[in-house]
């Protein structure tokens, strides 16, 4: 543990895995409050990953006191806006042989199978 009169946390990830996540964060805000992450995560070892997401969706208004989340737009008016450009860029001769080397193994999913009877359904099982 740090020794420190205060203690600042600089993230650029917004908390948005999972509450375990959550809690490691907390332990470095506040370790004399957060030693053991066991209580922590049996409060939420019975939620599906869904309610684990809509608790953490709940989270930013909960931590609002301890955290100042700042928008790019908020900051600087000036950027343009983001472009993305989308180079495609053709396999190399292993990465081909590779590619085609799955599709033919596993061709029967892509036409469907014997097994499912209807053609181009395979892939859905």
């Amino acid at each position: 543990a740090f020794s420190s009169l205060h203690t600042l946390l600089l993230t650029g990830t917004p908390v948005q895995n999972n509450m375990h996540e959550l809690w490691a964060l907390l332990r470095f805000l506040y370790p004399k409050f957060f030693i053991s992450s066991e209580p922590f995560d049996k409060s939420f070892e019975h939620l599906t990953m869904e309610a684990d997401r809509n608790l953490l969706a709940k989270a930013p208004a909960l931590l609002r006191p301890l955290m100042l989340r700042r928008l790019k737009r908020d900051v600087e008016a000036t950027l343009p806006p983001k472009e993305e450009v989308v180079i495609k860029v053709p396999m190399s001769a292993p990465q081909l042989a590779v590619y085609k080397g799955l599709l033919s193994a596993h061709a029967q999913l892509l036409d469907g199978s014997e097994e499912n009877g209807e053609k181009g359904e395979g892939w859905k099982r």
